[in-house]
């Protein structure tokens, strides 16, 4: 019997259950493999990705995804940079003027210190 799967390298180990990495403009998300077709689409989440890992679309104007290996230390690059985004957000949204002197002095302190060492490098 033919072989119709198309994919290649990395992309032709893949199961369903996988997990994978996909490149959007502008975040990364991790995520499972839903189904692999015979001829090598890879869905995930609803969304169907050519034998190269690209996303399949019809809107020329779209800014397409990309699948990507997940690695464990790129999971954790992503993790750690979606909990800095939450707390810049939580910190920019924060009721200041509800904490007493002494917690902000102790703040700007810290935050100080932080930029003067960041100076010196």
């Amino acid at each position: 019997m033919e072989d119709k799967d198309k994919r290649i390298g990395w992309l032709r180990e893949l199961k369903v259950g996988d997990k994978i990495i996909i490149y959007g403009n502008p975040r990364r998300v991790i995520t499972n493999i839903n189904k692999i077709t015979p001829t090598g689409r890879i869905v995930v989440n609803n969304t169907q990705f050519d034998a190269q890992g690209r996303e399949i679309n019809g809107d020329r104007w779209y800014v397409h995804a990309n699948l990507h290996q997940w690695t464990q230390e790129e999971e954790n690059e992503i993790i750690k940079k979606s909990k800095f985004i939450k707390m810049c957000s939580s910190l920019t949204n924060f009721r200041w003027k509800d904490c007493d002197f002494e917690l902000i002095e102790k703040i700007y302190d810290i935050v100080l210190n932080n930029l003067n060492k960041e100076k010196e490098n």
